[in-house]
């Protein structure tokens, strides 16, 4: 019996999914790459956007440009918003179809940790920010 447990207790542990913590997720992103495409064949390509994105502790979240998919920076404009650690999910003034952009911490092909923004639009529409402080 105790190995059945044991075996049980194991097996959860192991197939617990990565979660996100406010701790990996607070801080400034810098914009480093786009993918906008008209299928799911589309590639992320290098951005030389100065967009920023930062997210704070109390769920708010706040970018130098647009929230909306887009790498433009208005000089003097900040867009702000709302995000959730439990939908994964940024609300803010776009004209989202469901209402918010999704976002979710990945590993790229160098192996380093990305913020990943999927955006609803009638495209395939990411971005993707390396953390910067």
């Amino acid at each position: 019996m105790k190995k059945v447990y044991l075996f049980s207790l194991l097996c959860l542990l192991a197939c617990e999914k990565d979660t996100l913590s406010v701790d990996r997720l607070v801080g400034k992103w810098q914009i480093s790459e786009n993918m906008f495409g008209e299928n799911v064949e589309a590639v992320f390509e290098k951005s030389y956007g100065d967009k920023t994105i930062e997210f704070f502790e109390d769920g708010t979240v706040q970018s130098n440009g647009s929230l909306c998919f887009n790498d433009v920076v208005d000089s003097g404009s900040l867009d702000t918003g709302t995000y959730s650690l439990t939908t994964n999910l940024i609300s803010s003034s776009c004209n989202f179809v469901a209402g918010a952009a999704e976002f979710s911490l990945e590993t790229d092909d160098e192996g380093l940790e990305v913020l990943q923004i999927s955006y609803d639009c009638s495209l395939v529409c990411r971005q993707r920010f390396r953390k910067v402080n």
